[in-house]
């Protein structure tokens, strides 16, 4: 890996100490834009955090510290088709996250901290409530917290049991 040394000087007059600036490296960062933007990029794909890290040199903790910092905008407008559901993460507020999925589109929405009733019930009121009059499927497992989210937010939408617990609960 390269790396780059950096000049110090010495201001005469005030004995101030300064390095000499570089474009393409963010002020007080031991790697580049460049970097950051690949990491980024390589996150977007199926990459493991681990596998990412020794591709780019650099630890694993870098690689997480940059997906910290990634946020995607919240959409403007709710898809007709909505898909919850949970994940096991890594959030100090409980064991699993929560999920909304434009299954259509495949993309995701939103991430919440838990999927508490509490959180559920903060997320749904976010929503504007023609937005949530309009949707017209909501997708999810079996688990009570879900349906009574979709009841109580989400009137208009017909509740569709996902085809994965369906068959679990069948065999």
């Amino acid at each position: 890996m390269p790396v780059l040394c950096k000049r110090r000087y010495v201001c005469t007059s005030c004995r101030k100490r300064f390095t000499e600036p570089c474009s393409f490296l963010p002020f007080c960062h031991r790697r580049t834009r460049r970097l950051a933007f690949y990491i980024v990029s390589l996150l977007r794909q199926t990459f493991s955090v681990k596998q990412i890290a020794e591709l780019t040199g650099v630890s694993v903790q870098t690689v997480c510290r940059l997906q910290d910092t990634i946020s995607y905008p919240t959409p403007d407008r709710l898809p007709q088709t909505l898909s919850i559901d949970e994940f096991k993460g890594n959030s100090l507020t409980g064991k699993y996250q929560y999920s909304p999925v434009d299954p259509k589109q495949h993309r995701i929405l939103d991430l919440l901290p838990d999927r508490t009733q509490s959180h559920l019930a903060v997320y749904g009121r976010s929503i504007p409530k023609k937005e949530r009059l309009n949707l017209k499927f909501f997708v999810c497992d079996m688990w009570p917290s879900y349906t009574e989210l979709a009841q109580t937010f989400f009137p208009s939408a017909k509740i569709i049991i996902d085809k994965y617990h369906i068959f679990r609960q069948v065999t």
